[in-house]
């Protein structure tokens, strides 16, 4: 699957939108640390924004913190 990275100027919102919009993708796939609350209202949400203007599909992905995925992995020996 063929991939493209850009690094645009501007509102990230409008030009991740923007970018969809002009080079027809097909998906757009954002990463969400899954914030709600007071902490999405003071510090906003890019993914949210994106999701409510974008004419295109968006997959979101909850990232967390290295210190989450490292509780989640299991270093137990299994046996053969």
């Amino acid at each position: 699957m063929p991939l493209k990275t850009r690094l645009i100027d501007g509102s990230p919102r409008r030009a991740i939108v923007e970018y969809a919009d002009g080079h027809d993708c097909d998906l757009i796939v954002m990463g969400t640390h899954g914030r709600g609350g007071i902490n999405r209202l003071l510090m906003g949400s890019v993914t949210e924004g994106v999701i409510r203007t974008s004419d295109r599909p968006v997959l979101t992905v909850q990232l967390g913190d290295k210190s989450d995925n490292d509780d989640q992995r299991d270093d137990t020996p299994t046996q053969a």
